[in-house]
């Protein structure tokens, strides 16, 4: 076999097809020809624990899976012997071990027959490893290392994929035949040779030519909730226009996808071998005319904001939070109440050195260095968009030379007008929060009413359509207090229809840029409770159907909703306000 053709890993490389295949799970065959040149440090075989973190050669690296109980398998293979891995949160054992001299080309097949691996050397099978711990296995499509735990060194020549757990009389009929592309169960298989045109994770990166469309870079990353989804819902509008990429930071390197092609594989670059020219010229491949930072939350901020910066290429700079200003992004203090947009950098930095023992996030950051390069990188911004004018107020505090336009983003289709008078008369009055209250959305606001409510014996339901920190999904014994669990974001308006909502609450106690929650529950005709704060009472003092609230407790809305079940032609009155928004 020397003259096979083959792909030369040197120890820092890896061949990204796809992360995880998520149809090929728990029976499925690897197979692969190769020729290790470096030892492996060879664990004990076990079921739990985290062992494959040191030392391994992984020829097929072990992705990590998308839940506790769903694991990637993977094989390391070196000079003195086999291993399979799998790898999820807290969880990276290996389930088969197999010490053995490997000093010539040699063929390997993993067997997974109902999430059990068994391993087969040349044809014959040496060794059945352990059932896995968890219920779900999946195939990787990652090649030659995972970082930071280990790369492969040495030669690989092919690898093949089957969507069941092959017999020992069918891997050794294929050792050497090449595939037909209509063998039954063959679901994907790689020839690898030094020319390889995959997207090989170093800097030599080969981009085939782009279409003539004009390319959009989206800086992102999936940190769910408002900011997300109206990046997403901006996506679906333009990707008929455009050809739009977006860039993610994971573990230790930036990710750049084509979102047009769902079948394309990511281009990888490892943070510490990207520099200036290779991060340009990879962007002039890809042809890529735009860059939009819709945050920047989890990357390393001066890294990315340098590249950006020294490409030359066009940018916007979409306000998301107020990451810009402070790395709280929320501008919650030390004591976890708003800070009233403090500028003052001895303040604020005395306030992050407090915040910084309990966020890693925030840690030994200089707020002075932070805002005089954000005031930079904005500075060279083609534009700097708020969603709200509240925002463009508050970051114009920080930023005052820095002209913001404001651009309130579009509510998706789905959302109607489901208020009905009837709802009002309901006893009990059903008030709503909306979305995940956590923290910063006021889930102690949520709470404290709650109990005051019940001291009070006041004739109210709190339906919570969504999650809170302490309930996912939850139904008090009296059935004043509903939790009514996660949901899909176009269902709202028919949520607070079925619900019999009168009055939806925002609870949030620092200010938001904009509040999809608002202006849904606005657009949907139901009259809103918000504080004096952020984008949520500027929605409501210029739509009209709600009340804004001082101070930031629970007291001043339990006041107002005692005052309105004493009168409910207020919220009748208010709900009118609605009916052409």
């Amino acid at each position: 076999m020397e003259n096979i053709s083959y792909f030369d890993f040197n120890g820092s490389q890896r061949i990204y097809i796809k992360r995880l295949f998520p149809a090929i799970k728990n029976s499925f065959t690897y197979e692969l020809w190769v020729k290790p040149e470096a030892t492996h440090h060879i664990d004990s075989e076990t079921q739990k624990g985290t062992s494959g973190i040191n030392g391994q050669r992984y020829v097929i690296s072990p992705e990590h899976g998308e839940t506790y109980d769903e694991a990637g398998a993977g094989i390391s293979i070196g000079t003195n012997g086999i291993s399979v891995y799998e790898h999820t949160a807290g969880h990276l054992p290996a389930t088969l071990v197999y010490p053995i001299s490997i000093s010539n080309w040699t063929h390997v097949a993993v067997v997974y027959n109902n999430r059990t691996p068994s391993l087969y050397i040349n044809g014959k099978l040496v060794k059945t490893g352990l059932p896995s711990a968890k219920s779900a296995v999946l195939a990787s499509g990652v090649f030659g290392g995972l970082d930071p735990y280990g790369f492969f060194v040495g030669k690989l020549g092919y690898i093949r994929i089957w969507n069941y757990a092959r017999t020992q009389q069918q891997i050794q009929n294929n050792i050497t035949q090449p595939p037909t592309d209509n063998e039954p169960g063959l679901f994907s298989y790689w020839e690898f040779n030094k020319e390889s045109n995959y997207n090989v994770l170093s800097n030599n990166i080969t981009i085939k030519n782009a279409s003539h469309r004009n390319g959009i870079l989206f800086v992102l990353n999936n940190i769910g909730g408002g900011t997300e989804h109206y990046q997403n819902l901006y996506i679906e509008e333009i990707k008929q226009e455009f050809r739009i990429y977006t860039l993610k930071f994971r573990i230790n390197s930036i990710y750049i996808e084509e979102f047009n092609n769902v079948n394309s594989s990511p281009i990888i670059l490892n943070l510490k071998d990207c520099n200036h020219q290779t991060f340009q010229n990879l962007l002039k491949r890809l042809g890529i005319d735009l860059i939009y930072i819709n945050h920047l939350i989890g990357f390393p901020v001066f890294k990315v904001m340098d590249l950006i910066q020294y490409s030359k290429i066009k940018y916007l700079y979409f306000i998301p939070d107020f990451f810009c200003a402070c790395p709280s992004y929320n501008l919650m203090n030390s004591k976890g109440v708003y800070c009233n947009n403090e500028t003052d950098t001895k303040v604020c930095q005395q306030c992050l050195n407090s915040v910084s023992r309990r966020n890693i996030l925030i840690n030994k950051v200089n707020i002075q260095e932070w805002r005089s390069l954000f005031l930079s990188f904005l500075s060279d911004a083609q534009d700097v968009i708020a969603p709200s004018n509240s925002t463009k107020e508050i970051i114009k505090k920080y930023y005052p030379n820095i002209p913001i336009t404001v651009h309130e983003p579009t509510l998706p289709s789905t959302i109607s007008y489901t208020f009905n008078p009837q709802f009002i008369e309901e006893e009990p009055l059903n008030i709503a929060f909306i979305g995940a209250i956590h923290q910063n959305k006021g889930y102690a606001i949520l709470y404290e009413l709650k109990d005051a409510i019940n001291k009070e014996k006041l004739p109210i339901c709190i339906k919570v359509l969504g999650t809170t920190n302490i309930h996912k999904h939850f139904i008090s014994p009296d059935k004043r207090f509903i939790v009514t669990g996660q949901y899909n974001n176009g269902e709202i308006s028919y949520l607070l229809a079925k619900h019999k909502v009168s009055i939806v609450v925002i609870s949030s106690i620092c200010p938001e840029t904009f509040s999809y929650t608002t202006h849904e529950a606005l657009a949907s005709g139901y009259p809103v409770i918000a504080f004096n704060l952020g984008a949520p009472a500027e929605a409501i003092k210029k739509h009209g159907g709600g009340w804004v609230v001082e101070p930031i407790n629970s007291d001043s809305i339990l006041q107002l909703l005692k005052k309105l079940l004493a009168n409910r032609d207020e919220i009748l009155q208010k709900a009118k306000e609605l009916v052409n928004t």
